[in-house]
């Protein structure tokens, strides 16, 4: 089963750069941490296409949040659903998380008030929860999965993210980048493309 807003990554015989917190003794390689994860990620997928209503009750609040990267993450990282607890090279300072998600709360109601364009609304709140980046892994693949929570909310459709496609990965990644400069542009744009190959 595929994943609502995810993709599945590469397999590599890799070694793992950082096992803290992995929970499966047996995962030594990138490979089977990618097959492990996939797994959680397709179950979680499953459970929420099996029980609508938790897609249909999901809200923009910490609770919610933070309960779904657990569903995604659970049987791979014991810190699935946690708040990091250090800085990293991207995200805000692992202080102000608590901070930021009340904002994104209070933002994302207001922006829901004003009806402002549901492409600009989910493309800003992509944007913001990604740039939180609240855990310690697994930040964009939640991010794009509480994006097509959001969308399915209203459009009963989920968004499909071909990001295991250079050109689209390349494209996402700079308009992320530009977002974070307040530069929304871009990344609308690849928010209406995505969303034209629903229709």
């Amino acid at each position: 089963m595929g994943r609502i807003g995810d993709y599945e990554s590469k397999p590599g015989e890799t070694p793992l750069d950082d096992a803290s917190g992995l929970l499966p003794l047996y995962i030594t390689t990138r490979k089977e941490l990618d097959e492990a994860e996939f797994l959680n990620l397709s179950e979680a997928t499953k459970f929420y296409l099996s029980n609508p209503s938790k897609i249909n009750n999901f809200e923009i609040i910490r609770e919610d949040l933070f309960d779904l990267h657990k569903k995604m993450f659970c049987n791979v990282w014991s810190w699935a659903g946690k708040k990091r607890t250090s800085n990293k090279n991207i995200g805000v300072d692992f202080f102000k998380i608590d901070e930021e998600i009340r904002k994104l709360e209070g933002d994302f109601k207001y922006w829901e008030k004003e009806k402002n364009d549901f492409i600009e609304l989910i493309a800003k709140l992509h944007h913001r929860l990604v740039w939180i980046h609240p855990f310690e892994g697994g930040n964009g693949r939640w991010s794009r999965m509480v994006v097509n929570f959001i969308y399915y909310k209203q459009k009963k459709a989920f968004i499909k993210w071909p990001y295991e496609e250079s050109s689209f990965r390349d494209k996402y990644l700079e308009a992320l980048r530009e977002a974070d400069d307040h530069k929304f542009e871009k990344l609308l744009g690849v928010f209406k493309v995505l969303i034209k190959t629903l229709k």
